[in-house]
């Protein structure tokens, strides 16, 4: 086997199928254990060394950071193992030392990147924008509420439509409500209130939130699937 080919390497029949099936959609369905991420490292393998798709043309999506930053490592050490060489047979000299970067990561990673790519200029945002964690969330929906004179068990989860429709008794239970009603809307109506479901209130707080992210110059996390 020439020297560019050691990536299909220990592979089975499926898995080698699987690594060097010509362009197009491929669905591979498989159990746990059955050898899906050597499958997807030699897949990129191929496209590396055979088909000569340069590494800044890749991108690997997976479900979780741990995932995503095993494939990059397996990938590192199949181009480190001398595999690589291939690559970087046209690359400038100051360049050979390093492997190629293929980039691997998971959906909301990927929606960061191609935000900070420059695709936060659509929304307002430059690229230093920061990503909202749960807490950020938290208290900007607590100060919305606050600016708005909402009050315990004025807004309701029931407000977007969903199934979860019971009145709020607490402010705790107002902002885990509002929190999960923004969350709705942005996943089902790509960022934009369903005037079908949502309430007047509920339209105005989620405007009034969307106004306290961009003043922010900031995303939440269901921002970066949804955008």
């Amino acid at each position: 086997m020439a020297e560019p080919q050691r990536y299909l390497q220990n592979l089975n029949s499926s898995q080698r199928q699987v690594a060097t099936r010509p362009d197009g959609h491929l669905l591979v369905l498989a159990g746990p254990g059955a050898g899906k991420t050597r499958a997807l490292t030699a897949r990129i393998g191929h496209l590396l060394i055979a088909r000569q798709i340069p590494a800044r043309e890749i991108t690997a999506i997976t479900f979780s950071r741990r995932a995503g930053a095993e494939l990059r490592e397996r990938v590192a050490t199949m181009l480190a193992s001398g595999v690589g060489k291939a690559v970087h047979s046209g690359a400038p000299a100051e360049d050979t030392a390093r492997p190629p970067a293929v980039w691997a990561g998971t959906f909301h990673a990927f929606g960061a990147r191609i935000l900070r790519a420059g695709g936060a200029r659509t929304f307002g945002r430059t690229r230093d924008f920061s990503i909202y964690d749960d807490d950020d969330t938290e208290r900007t929906v607590r100060r919305v509420l606050n600016a708005l004179g909402v009050r315990s068990g004025s807004a309701r989860a029931s407000d977007t439509g969903t199934e979860a429709n019971e009145t709020s008794r607490t402010r705790s239970d107002v902002v885990a409500n509002t929190i999960r009603a923004i969350s709705l809307l942005k996943r089902t109506a790509g960022g934009l209130p369903n005037k079908a479901t949502a309430s007047d209130e509920m339209d105005a707080i989620f405007a009034a939130y969307e106004q306290e992210l961009a003043q922010a110059n900031a995303f939440d996390f269901d921002d970066l699937v949804s955008l």
